[in-house]
């Protein structure tokens, strides 16, 4: 490429004939989606996500648009900025309209949201982010293309362009439902012959099988009118006089792996 019509001596030079090498102006709006709040997560938990889009562009981009699509799973509860547009109840797409962006910032918009009753426990939660729209061409933007569904990279930095697999215009995160399991066996203590009026002695053992504390729960015995009560360890809640009727233990927590009888 010559800058001297005059010079006839550079190298590998055709003098009759020259060439210029133009960079098009372009913008590249990058996002990633992430969770601030920290597990375990349980049904009813509130959730608050974070949205980040930079331009990695050398230009504006302009006018452009951010949706959230909410899972069936997740219920909305605000965001900030105050979107275009937010559902109510379960599901659907909190919508943001951006006017500009220069090159090289970032801005974010947050969103919270609940767990909705309908999540089953130990159930993978994915909520996905889109840059939907914009005003041009967006260098790497292949939205059009439905990019939600084939996005597998879960980025957390904006800033990178070079990750394989990576639309760079969606990014999603997965949470995972806390799950606990109460497992019950019931045994005879006192060995056989049983006879009419002799006390007898059952054990109740109960296990979390589970991944996370286990929170309240009760345990209900529920005598036949053949038996009747005598005496329990530790003191129930409630027990019954005479024969028949429930005897109920209520235990405040149980850690994942314990049995507690």
């Amino acid at each position: 490429n010559d800058d001297d019509v005059t010079n006839d001596q550079d190298p590998n030079d055709q003098d009759d004939s020259d060439f210029e090498i133009l960079d098009l102006a372009e913008y590249d709006l990058a996002l990633i989606k992430q969770i601030n709040t920290p597990g375990p997560y349980f049904i009813g938990d509130t959730l608050t996500y974070t949205l980040s889009v930079m331009n990695q562009g050398n230009v504006p981009s302009g006018i452009f648009t951010v949706t959230d699509s909410l899972p069936d799973t997740l219920d909305f509860v605000s965001a900030i900025p105050a979107p275009a547009s937010s559902p109510t109840g379960t599901g659907g797409t909190v919508v943001w309209v951006t006017p500009d962006l220069a090159p090289g910032e970032i801005t974010t918009y947050t969103v919270v949201v609940t767990i909705d009753a309908s999540a089953a426990q130990g159930s993978t939660i994915k909520n996905t982010a889109d840059i939907t729209g914009e005003s041009g061409d967006d260098e790497g933007d292949v939205h059009s293309d439905h990019s939600r569904n084939t996005d597998d990279f879960n980025d957390d930095d904006v800033t990178n362009d070079q990750d394989p697999n990576d639309q760079d215009d969606s990014d999603f995160e997965e949470i995972t439902v806390a799950e606990y399991d109460l497992a019950l066996i019931k045994q005879i203590v006192t060995p056989r012959p049983y006879a009419v009026r002799q006390n007898i002695t059952y054990t109740i053992s109960v296990m979390n099988q589970g991944t996370v504390d286990s929170g309240q729960f009760t345990i209900t015995d529920t005598l036949p009118s053949e038996l009747a009560f005598v005496s329990a360890i530790p003191a129930p809640t409630s027990s019954p006089t005479g024969t028949g009727g429930t005897i109920e233990w209520t235990t405040a927590n149980l850690a994942p792996g314990d049995i507690t009888t």
